[in-house]
């Protein structure tokens, strides 16, 4: 269960319009799956009953409770988030997209249960192999992706928008036109199998961490090697994806986490550097690799974050181009955080208010705000707060 969504992203090879419908569809093997386990625990709880006491079958299970939410802090930020977003979700007047989503983007109260029930799971699984086992799965998946999202990059899939495909790429370029492999969103640039290039950044964000983790991890000499690889990977697919707000978290959480491990260690391990200069390396070395646009790939970018803080900070008109264009969607979620701020509008509804106010984007483009507008700011600061939480007990 805790493997099922590993293969999603596989999956939209080449059905990328079926890929919220194989969500519903493995979301409810996850809830059905839940729903077995709980009987069973039922069963073991009466079974207990008859053996000892109710009473004492209740302190156990209370007992077993706070000493996991001792433990786990986070856990329980994430869990009065989810009990927040149910109470957002049953206050709702109409309930609508609330419940299911879209076939698009199904964000419901349906994903938050579901994802819930992922956490569970993967809560339940103690033994280091296993989790070893889940990790790699998760990896190798990744990988997939990545490879696809960086021949996009290069015009050797997907050249619907006609880049330019370099003389070292044409014979594999040739092999997928053989085999008819250049079809739907290949031709939406460097997104692997998400057809949006800001959801192929969260995914390689994701991905990046744990490739990071597994080195950082890693004991001998050939983990060493392989899992420097991975990072090499999963770095350059961050940089020629181009969703400038995954790469800088990214660099800044490679370079934030080296320091706090560096200080962790007494200051005598300098492993936890390695990734940042791989990092580094390869922002540099995708600069160097002969292709169009690739020198000014990562200084553009840097550019234009510097011109957009200076316009924002002087008032400038420009500073509605800030982000992308986002500057004034943050401005108006912020508007709607205000109307709404303890449930906010409920879960997945706030992209209806934004058409509602002649906002063509559908979310916030930042993840607290997102939150915070559809199921309140008291659920968005136990989001946060559970990774900060989650941040401590592992450094600290």
């Amino acid at each position: 269960m805790v493997c099922l969504f590993a293969f999603l992203p596989m999956f939209a090879f080449k059905k990328s319009e079926e890929h919220g419908k194989l969500f519903k569809l493995l979301g409810m093997a996850e809830i059905m799956a839940f729903a077995s386990c709980f009987v069973v625990y039922i069963v073991n709880f009466v079974n207990k009953c008859r053996l000892f006491s109710f009473k004492k079958a209740i302190c156990e299970m209370k007992d077993s409770l706070i000493g996991y939410f001792k433990r786990n802090k986070h856990a329980l930020m994430l869990f009065g988030m989810f009990i927040l977003t149910v109470i957002s979700f049953l206050t709702l007047e109409t309930k609508g997209k609330a419940w299911m989503g879209s076939d698009h983007r199904p964000e419901g109260i349906f994903m938050h249960i579901v994802f819930a029930i992922l956490f569970v799971f993967a809560c339940a699984i103690k033994n280091k192999t296993y989790k070893k086992i889940v990790v790699g799965i998760y990896i190798a998946n990744f990988v997939f992706v990545a490879l696809i999202a960086i021949q996009q990059y290069y015009g050797i899939l997907g050249t619907g928008n006609a880049k330019y495909c370099p003389e070292w790429a044409k014979g594999l370029y040739n092999y997928y036109s053989k085999i008819k492999i250049r079809a739907g969103h290949f031709y939406l640039g460097e997104t692997g199998t998400f057809y949006n290039l800001n959801h192929m950044g969260y995914y390689t964000a994701m991905g990046s961490m744990l490739c990071t983790a597994v080195f950082l991890k890693s004991k001998n000499i050939l983990s060493n090697i392989f899992s420097a690889l991975l990072c090499i990977l999963s770095y350059w697919t961050i940089v020629v994806n181009n969703t400038f707000g995954a790469f800088l978290a990214i660099g800044a959480t490679l370079i934030i986490f080296a320091f706090l491990l560096w200080k962790k260690s007494g200051y005598k391990k300098f492993k936890p550097f390695v990734p940042v200069a791989i990092f580094v390396a390869v922002c540099i070395g995708v600069s160097l690799i002969p292709y169009k646009d690739s020198k000014n790939l990562v200084i553009k970018n840097l550019v234009t974050l510097s011109e957009d803080t200076k316009n924002i900070a002087e008032g400038d008109e420009k500073a509605e181009d800030a982000g992308s264009g986002r500057w004034p969607l943050w401005i108006m979620t912020i508007d709607m955080i205000k109307e709404k701020p303890l449930l906010g509008f409920g879960p997945n509804n706030v992209s209806g208010e934004y058409n509602e106010r002649g906002e063509s984007l559908s979310r916030a483009h930042c993840e607290i705000m997102e939150i915070a507008a559809n199921t309140g700011i008291p659920s968005a600061l136990c989001y946060l707060f559970s990774i900060i939480l989650a941040i401590y007990q592992v450094l600290f």
